[in-house]
């Protein structure tokens, strides 16, 4: 019999994500030591307790803890249910009936990063003219403020929001649509399905370490809250103070890891459309940009394309789709084996080489009818050589 339980306590323990406890379990304790301490009979309770946990037999301990697990695996799952909620409430998407509230502190953002962007601009003015005239501090204000102004400020003004976390976010939203075009909310799925399994799992555990302490936040404002109800008629007033102070302090330390992994989370989005956007292209078997002055009409045309009811938004008629890339390759190899003598001569300059196709180019026929042998080629090379001969 003991060993059925051994086994059964094994097989939960293992079910059970126990890291993801560790809050609801240090909340619990902490709230209940809280409740004993401010309490004339919390002492008489606790020795109760105590007592009656030796009395009960070894079955029934195991029966407890295994209540308690469930106990605390509900209350961690619904602050991970509520998780994305807060979020958002904490990016600035609020009530209707806060509107009035959201437009005066997105106003005062935009305000601040005016500020930010025009002593910027006089700074990098002076330090393109004669950068010896600035100081070291104002050195290292210009690129503070130019590291600020693009990872703490979207570019765009309809993206600003109320908070700092939402204009983090929103700035590194915006970054795929500002730059190349392409709009995050409808190509992200799409993009997702080909990234590579290790930068999935970078992303995932950047938006999880962002999630985790969203989650202490919460389980850090529900112990504040009950503490200052169990505790407020307690103590002095200087006590009070001194608990607000150090209540106040750990809020921030809570509020600036909040704002690191959103940084984190952001830098990894825009490097993922950095470096695998052209993926995108080729799984959609659309044309790719030659330059980078035409790209963001390209992500435009997709992000159209894959957006519901394209139809009510598209402008402009899409080009045909392009084939696969390994068949272009195959052909520019073919292409490459029927050059004349002659292009081969032209290209041999350096400075007239034939640039490199692109993918979305229609290959090129340099020969429309090519010889079936050797022999049958050999008195047209001949003409064109003495062609050029003759020339020089």
């Amino acid at each position: 019999m003991q060993e059925i339980w051994n086994k059964l306590t094994e097989e939960l323990v293992s079910s059970w994500n126990v890291p993801k406890l560790i809050p609801a379990l240090v909340f619990w304790v902490c709230s209940v030591a809280v409740w004993l301490t401010t309490h004339d009979s919390g002492s008489k309770r606790l020795i109760f307790l105590q007592s009656l946990l030796n009395s009960l037999p070894v079955h029934t301990l195991l029966l407890v803890a295994v209540v308690g697990l469930v106990f605390l695996s509900v209350s961690s799952g619904i602050v991970e249910w509520i998780t994305p909620t807060v979020i958002r409430l904490l990016e600035g998407y609020w009530w209707h009936g806060l509107d009035f509230l959201c437009d005066i502190l997105t106003e005062g953002k935009k305000k601040k990063c005016n500020r930010k962007k025009k002593k910027w601009l006089d700074l990098n003015q002076v330090y393109n003219e004669n950068k010896n005239s600035l100081s070291e501090f104002q050195i290292k204000e210009r690129a503070l403020l130019a590291q600020e102004l693009a990872i703490f400020y979207p570019t765009r003004e309809v993206s600003f929001m109320p908070t700092r976390l939402g204009n983090i976010l929103g700035a590194a939203e915006e970054y795929s649509y500002v730059r190349y075009g392409l709009e995050i909310t409808v190509v992200w799925p799409r993009l997702w399905l080909i990234l590579p399994e290790y930068v999935q799992k970078e992303i995932v555990n950047a938006r999880r370490r962002l999630d985790t302490r969203i989650q202490m936040c919460i389980w850090y404002l529900l112990f504040s809250i009950w503490a200052i109800i169990c505790t407020w008629s307690k103590f002095p007033l200087s006590t009070k103070i001194l608990s607000i102070t150090i209540a106040c302090f750990l809020f921030f330390c809570i509020r600036k890891g909040i704002l690191d992994a959103a940084i984190s989370f952001g830098e990894l989005l825009r490097a993922a459309f950095d470096t695998y956007r052209f993926k995108l292209y080729e799984a959609l078997h659309w044309h790719q940009p030659i330059s980078p002055e035409e790209e963001p009409h390209y992500g435009e045309e997709i992000t159209i394309y894959l957006r519901r009811n394209a139809t009510l938004f598209a402008t402009t008629r899409f080009p045909h789709f392009v084939a696969p890339l390994e068949e272009l390759q195959a052909e520019d190899e073919s292409d490459r084996k029927y050059l004349d003598i002659h292009t081969l001569i032209d290209i041999s300059e350096p400075h007239q080489r034939l640039p490199l196709r692109s993918s979305h180019q229609k290959p090129k026929v340099v020969n429309q009818s090519v010889p079936k042998s050797r022999n049958d080629r050999t008195p047209n090379l001949l003409t064109k050589l003495r062609n050029l001969l003759s020339r020089k």
